[in-house]
């Protein structure tokens, strides 16, 4: 009990659980496990509030920490997760905003609230990239998250190898898409994976076109609907 009350408290992700929808044709858990079961890529397509991005945000801890850390085997339990699927050992992630900005002010606070202790920020205040460095029991070398943009131009993107990339909303444009390449680019040496999560309101965009429609890259979509989020008010969904 003692040693589960620690994990608990270094590594809040243990107890992060994911909301299911049996009736529903598809789910925040079963989002996941889309993005565990994909060839490549995964996109989580959904309206304000469906859970979309909470899941991926989970999933990119996760794959950050490794398979067998314990939060995440207990986070895996909990919900009932394939963790088998990610690679043991600490490793290095992406968590990818629109702007730097997007990314201080919404992604940065949130990695804090499932991370405890055991964690070191570089440029956790400030505008451009950051990175965050957290200790893992077993293992001399720390699992990474990279907090980078779109904004930051494909250039940016280069040279790296990662198991995990999570874009948050839809990469538009030929700069998102160059973008998009060279992740795919940096996921290829360790066949790992990628994970889009998007509210779809721009149309016929190359996204939809080459991602949705002819499905490139083994692309799966997930449809999120926050009428089936249980956590939300049924006047509010």
């Amino acid at each position: 009990l003692d040693w589960l009350t620690q994990v608990r408290v270094q590594y809040p992700l243990a107890l992060a659980t994911l909301w299911t929808a049996p009736s529903a044709t598809w789910d925040q858990r079963r989002s996941v496990v889309a993005c565990l079961e994909a060839p490549v890529v995964t996109l989580v397509r959904g309206g304000e509030r469906a859970g979309k991005s909470r899941g991926l945000q989970h999933l990119t801890v996760a794959q950050a920490l490794g398979g067998d850390h314990p939060a995440v085997r207990a986070w895996g339990e909990v919900n009932q997760l394939p963790v088998d699927l990610i690679p043991p050992g600490p490793g290095r992630v992406y968590a990818v905003a629109l702007t730097s900005t997007f990314s201080l002010r919404n992604h940065r606070p949130l990695f804090d609230t499932l991370i405890g202790r055991g964690k070191h920020w570089y440029n956790r205040n400030g505008k451009g990239e950051a990175w965050l460095q957290v200790e893992v029991p077993g293992y001399d070398a720390p699992a990474e998250i990279w907090f980078k943009s779109l904004d930051q131009g494909a250039d940016a993107f280069q040279g790296d190898s990662i198991r995990w990339a999570w874009l948050d909303e839809e990469p538009k444009g030929e700069q998102g898409r160059a973008v998009y390449g060279q992740v795919k680019a940096r996921v290829m040496d360790q066949d790992g994976r990628l994970g889009i999560s998007m509210v779809p309101m721009s149309g016929l965009t190359w996204v939809f076109e080459e991602l949705v429609q002819q499905r490139r890259d083994g692309a799966v979509v997930v449809e999120l609907d926050a009428l089936d989020n249980p956590y939300l008010p049924a006047q509010r969904a």
